[in-house]
């Protein structure tokens, strides 16, 4: 059963279905289940095969189960949301499953020289130094509604996620976000949302827009990008609320992006999925801001009520 539960945190399909319900009866007689995706690492694929083998004795033990990075991650996470939860919650939440990433394969994009790698469905930063580290993710994104969402661990909030013209080439040797690269080679073409102070910036490096929350490491991070509208649209959620500031104006054609800093930091992809709509819903003293204009802080502090109400998404936790 831990087999089948594994492989459907990976997949969201049951390892054994079939056509009908004795069908699927008999495909477990049979120890007859579907291949895992691609891009699954093989160390993974081994482990969650060997769980589903029809002899105990192939069983991986519970030392090989935590030796998997995918599955600590997932404990940990949900460790870290019940010490936080009262005991009603705790129920409702223990029969929860973590999203997982459909059938839709993503790839990173790990730039020459960059020190992090992917691993399974994490990029994982080296313990070699604290530097910068962006990876973009193909396929690039032209129409349809996508949900890109995942995991912080260890960033101790220096971190940040977003969109990117698909012309953008992040190098290793170049600082991204300083005055030379953001002014010249990336001018325009970016949109990010930081975890430290929950700011949007765009084409002005010196400051972000404030109002959306802060993330931080262990909270689910997500962004729904609708180039179905004709508007083009960007979404942001913490820990499934709805953020009240989005862009609007996105080109057709972009990449999701992420970025990590520190040792050994990582970022955990959970989902990558093509949406049939958006989740989001009409919130009060919601702004948006628009691809391509240099944003003035003027637009969001229009008002002392609106002020204060943005400062209080930023500080909240």
């Amino acid at each position: 059963s831990l087999g089948i539960i594994v492989f459907q945190l990976l997949t969201n399909v049951h390892p054994f279905e079939g056509r009908s319900e004795n069908d699927t009866i008999e495909r477990i007689k049979r120890v007859q289940y579907d291949k895992l995706p691609d891009w699954v690492s093989s160390a993974m694929r081994d482990i969650v095969e060997a769980m589903l083998s029809f002899n105990p004795s192939k069983r991986p033990t519970t030392q090989q189960l935590m030796e998997q990075e995918t599955i600590r991650v997932y404990l940990d996470v949900q460790e870290e949301k019940e010490r936080a939860l009262d005991e009603n919650d705790r129920i409702k939440a223990s029969i929860l499953i973590p999203s997982s990433i459909n059938r839709f394969a993503p790839t990173p994009i790990v730039p020459v020289g960059m020190l992090c790698h992917s691993e399974g469905t994490s990029i994982v930063h080296s313990e070699k130094n604290k530097d910068y580290c962006i990876v973009t993710y193909d396929p690039i994104i032209t129409n349809g509604i996508m949900r890109f969402e995942g995991i912080f661990v260890n960033c101790q909030n220096w971190t940040s996620l977003g969109i990117v013209d698909s012309s953008v080439k992040f190098v290793a040797s170049k600082e991204p976000w300083g005055d030379d690269c953001m002014n010249t080679t990336y001018k325009g073409k970016i949109v990010r949302y930081g975890g430290c102070n929950g700011d949007l910036f765009h084409i002005n490096v010196n400051y972000g827009i404030i109002g959306n929350t802060t993330f931080e490491d262990g909270k689910t991070v997500a962004m729904e990008l609708d180039l179905n509208s004709d508007t083009g649209k960007l979404h942001f959620f913490v820990e499934g609320k709805e953020q009240p500031i989005s862009v609007i104006g996105i080109p057709a054609s972009v990449r999701f992006f992420v970025q990590i800093y520190g040792k050994s930091s990582k970022f955990v992809l959970t989902k990558f999925d093509r949406l049939q709509k958006l989740s989001t819903k009409a919130i009060n003293n919601s702004l948006q801001l628009e691809w391509g204009k240099d944003w003035d802080k003027k637009q969001q502090l229009n008002s002392m009520k609106e002020k204060e109400y943005y400062l209080s998404q930023r500080n909240k936790k």
